[in-house]
């Protein structure tokens, strides 16, 4: 039983590299008032300039929370977003059918803005204009770190090491 399972881990540190869709990076709200908590991720390709956020990635892992813990995705239909990074270019929109309320996020240069990817979040109902919280800040970006080929081998060790089967004697 030790040959397969050791065949079955090489062959997935063998495959791994080839799945790799290469460097991702995330971006996180960092509000004025600490009002929202909001993430995207977009592959390293659409960060070159003049490239858009158009990825799966991007549309599904957007994230953005408001100050009462409710939370807006944007991997659904009703919700939709672009943007780019040179030059900064962003606008989303997520929606909350059971609240009637909308989660908007979109670049923004205003007075006393420090940071090249400045922007807005708000949050209002569908029907009216009024806001029920607006939040200034800025969005910062880090690559996400991917795991070594040798952290992935010794994890693989150590699992067929500490496997329960492994020490059952045999009749």
């Amino acid at each position: 039983m030790t040959g397969p399972r050791l065949l079955f881990t090489l062959a997935l540190l063998w495959t791994e590299p080839l799945l790799a869709q290469g460097p991702l990076f995330q971006f996180t709200w960092h509000g004025e008032s600490n009002l929202f908590q909001a993430a995207f991720v977009v592959h390293d390709y659409e960060l070159s300039p003049g490239t858009n956020f158009s990825s799966d990635l991007f549309l599904n892992s957007i994230s953005v929370t408001n100050p009462l813990g409710e939370f807006y995705h944007g991997g659904d239909s009703s919700s939709s977003g672009s943007g780019t990074y040179v030059p900064w270019n962003l606008n989303l929109q997520l929606n909350d059918f059971q609240r009637n309320t909308e989660a908007l996020v979109f670049s923004a240069i205003y007075s006393g803005a420090t940071q090249r990817t400045s922007g807005i979040v708000e949050e209002k109902p569908f029907s009216s204009p009024n806001f029920l919280w607006t939040e200034r800040g800025f969005w910062s970006v880090a690559q996400i770190p991917e795991p070594s080929v040798v952290t992935l081998l010794a994890l693989s060790m150590l699992a067929f090491l500490v496997h329960p089967g492994r020490n059952k004697r045999r009749c």
